[in-house]
């Protein structure tokens, strides 16, 4: 993996305060670097992809209280349009040269990712996409009403991930 991720360039990242709703009070710093808060035994990547902080923030209270509760991570910006390349990049820190929202049998890739550093590392890892009929599918127009659609499963894209697919 490059050393630099897309959303490392001054990132904001926000800590839970010990009490009440940080809503406009958030703890908030700029860094170059993560900061270390110890050993976590869960990370959870949501992202929601053409809907912004507040109306997310706003709709979703079960995630925004785990949000509160653990700290999260806000200021990430596309690196290139459409979705797929983003994706790609925020799994593996690059867009591996995809430009557009092929689909896993055009455009799979041979490189690591974090899936695979999780699964090196002994820890189990998942995704959970809108309508996705079975883990690791690649069929673009699967799933409940035909919905699914892998440019937003990034997994199913890294090849080396294939034989841990489940």
């Amino acid at each position: 993996f490059p050393a630099r991720w897309p959303a490392d360039d001054g990132h904001r990242v926000h800590r839970p305060r010990p009490r009440g709703d940080p809503d406009g009070a958030t703890a908030q710093f700029t860094t170059s670097a993560p900061t270390p808060t110890g050993k976590g035994s869960k990370i959870l990547v949501i992202v929601e992809e053409n809907h912004g902080f507040a109306s997310t923030w706003s709709g979703m209270p079960y995630l925004k209280s785990l949000a509160l509760q653990y700290g999260y991570a806000t200021n990430y910006r596309a690196v290139a349009h459409p979705s797929l390349p983003n994706y790609i990049a925020a799994t593996s820190g690059a867009t591996q040269g995809i430009t557009d929202d092929c689909d896993p049998s055009e455009c799979s890739r041979s490189v690591e990712s974090i899936f695979g550093q999780a699964g090196a590392a002994g820890k189990t890892w998942g995704t959970y996409a809108e309508s996705m009929p079975r883990a690791c599918d690649r069929n673009s127009g699967s799933g409940a009403g035909g919905d699914y659609a892998p440019k937003h499963n990034p997994a199913v894209y890294y090849v080396p991930l294939r034989s841990a697919c489940q």
